[in-house]
C-alpha cells in the first residue's frame, strides 16, 4: 500500500492528484489519523472501497476513542439505506459511538450531488468531484480549499435529515 507518512495535516502544502484507488484510501487515512478536532465526510455510499476494511475502522475508532469530546466527526451518506442493507463497519461504528459519530442524509433536494469529499480539521482535504470518476484531489495544508469544501458541507449539512437506517437500534 502507498504511504503518505512524510506528509503532515496543517503542514505540507502539495497540492496532489490521484486516480489510483489504493492512493485515494492512503491519503484518506493518512488524513483521519491526523485529524485532532473536525472530520466532515460527504459520501454516496460510505466508499466501502475506502472506508469499509479493518485498518481503517482501527484509525477512525482511536480518533473517536482518544478523541474524546474534543472531536466532531459528521458524516452525510446519499444513500443510507443501501449501506445500512449491505453492512459496513464504519457505520456500525458510528452506531456504536453515536457521541462522537453523526450520520445524516442529504435533503431530497441535494441526494443526487455529484461530490465526494473528506475535510479534516478545516486544513486538509480529500475531493472527488465525480464520484463515477476515480479523479480526485487532496492536500494536506489548504485551508481556503478545505473551507470552500466545509461551506458546501455546512450547506448540506444545515438542510439534512436524521435517517432510520443510519440510528443507533437499540434491543
Amino acid at each position: 500500500m502507498l504511504s503518505f507518512e512524510n506528509y503532515i495535516l496543517g503542514e505540507t502544502e502539495e497540492f496532489l492528484l490521484c486516480t489510483d484507488p489504493e492512493e485515494h484510501q492512503a491519503i484518506l487515512q493518512s488524513l483521519v489519523r491526523q485529524t485532532t478536532r473536525h472530520l466532515d465526510i460527504l459520501t454516496y455510499d460510505f466508499d466501502p472501497a475506502f472506508y469499509d476494511n479493518e485498518e481503517s475502522l482501527e484509525i477512525f475508532e482511536e480518533l473517536a476513542l482518544n478523541g474524546g469530546h474534543r472531536v466532531q466527526i459528521r458524516i452525510l451518506i446519499q444513500e443510507p439505506q443501501q449501506v445500512a442493507l449491505k453492512g459496513h463497519r464504519l457505520l456500525k461504528l458510528g452506531r456504536r459511538l453515536s457521541s462522537t459519530f453523526v450520520m445524516r442524509r442529504p435533503a431530497e433536494t441535494h441526494r443526487t450531488f455529484p461530490e465526494t469529499f473528506l475535510i479534516a480539521d478545516i486544513n486538509g482535504f480529500w475531493h472527488r468531484p465525480y464520484r463515477d470518476s476515480f479523479k480526485a484531489f487532496s492536500n494536506f495544508h489548504d485551508g481556503v480549499n478545505a473551507r470552500e469544501l466545509l461551506k458546501t458541507f455546512e450547506m448540506l449539512w444545515n438542510e439534512s435529515e436524521d435517517d432510520p437506517y443510519l440510528r443507533t437500534f437499540i434491543l
